[in-house]
């Protein structure tokens, strides 16, 4: 059985995915693959392109800032306080306000944060073109399927 674990704000090792900056707080390797929680600091204006997980369900919740979700045929716009749950199978994406925001998420079961591990670059790498296609040449492996 894993053990407990405690972490120190900001002690984990972060990585940027397009210019979001994900802190891992436990990963499926701590939790025997059950789950895998982020820290997640998502630059203003951003957000991901509409995509699926077909391995995991998804769970975010806003602490700071504000997004607009889309998940599955519903728009919702989330303030700090707000949690959303997305099934796995189901489309969805968010943007951030123009101040960006800050969320927890949740993945079940865990895995993808070894995409993040393999995609991601140091916190404050610029995006470039040759980073945006390393994710979408990659999302396949860990079962994201993109939808541009």
């Amino acid at each position: 059985m894993p053990n407990a674990k405690v972490v120190p704000h900001q002690s984990s090792k972060a990585v940027s995915v397009v210019g979001d900056k994900y802190l891992p707080l436990v990963s499926g390797r701590e939790t025997g693959d059950r789950y895998a929680i982020f820290e997640v600091h998502c630059v203003p204006n951003g957000g991901p392109p509409p995509h699926i997980h077909t391995r995991e369900d998804e769970s975010f919740y806003v602490m700071d800032g504000a997004v607009e979700f889309l998940a599955g045929d519903k728009m919702v716009k989330a303030p700090a306080g707000t949690f959303v749950n997305v099934p796995k199978g189901t489309l969805h994406t968010f943007k951030t306000s123009s101040q960006g925001a800050r969320m927890l998420v949740q993945v079940c079961p865990a895995g993808l944060e070894r995409f993040f591990e393999e995609v991601g670059e140091a916190p404050g790498t610029p995006v470039t073109d040759a980073h945006i296609q390393k994710v979408m040449v990659t999302a396949p492996k860990y079962g994201i399927e993109i939808r541009v």
